[in-house]
Order: structure tokens, then C-alpha cells, then sequence
């Protein structure tokens, strides 16, 4: 009998591991599904950070802070702060 204790004790203990993993992806489900449809890389983001560094190092002394997020998003979404005149 002390063996089915403990294997009993081993199942319960089993159960219990599984539900709070359970419990765990369902807190969780919405950032888990958010990550696999759009798998964002370190690489990504650290390209991302460096361009908001450049346009800090660039443009300090910005007082107002609208306009630094302006100029930290032009170089993020590929537009260039110092575009060539257009000549006719």
C-alpha cells in the first residue's frame, strides 16, 4: 500500500504542475499569439534603437518633446530628415 500512496501523491502532485501551466498560458495567451503572428527579432529592435540613439545624439538640446518623437519616427519608418532640394 505505501507504494500507491505515493504514486497517488506523484499524480496529484502532476495535476497540480499541469494546471498552474495551464493557468500560466491562459494569463498569458494573448502575448504568446501576439508573438507568433509577428515574430519580432532582436535584430529588428536593436536597429530600431539605434536610430532613436542617432536622433538623440543628433538633435540634443530639444526642448520640446513632440518634436523629438517626430524626428525619432522619420528615420524608423524610413524617411529621411535631410532630403536633397528638388530641382526643376
Amino acid at each position: 500500500m505505501p507504494l500507491d500512496d505515493h504514486r497517488d501523491r506523484r499524480w496529484r502532485h502532476l495535476d497540480i504542475c499541469q494546471m498552474k501551466v495551464a493557468d500560466l498560458f491562459e494569463r498569458h495567451l494573448d502575448n504568446l499569439l501576439t508573438f507568433c503572428r509577428h515574430r519580432p527579432t532582436a535584430a529588428v529592435l536593436e536597429a530600431i534603437n539605434a536610430k532613436i540613439v542617432l536622433v538623440k545624439k543628433r538633435f540634443r538640446g530639444i526642448a520640446n518633446v513632440e518634436h523629438l518623437k517626430t524626428l525619432i519616427t522619420f528615420p524608423c519608418v524610413g524617411l529621411d530628415l535631410n532630403p536633397s532640394p528638388i530641382h526643376s
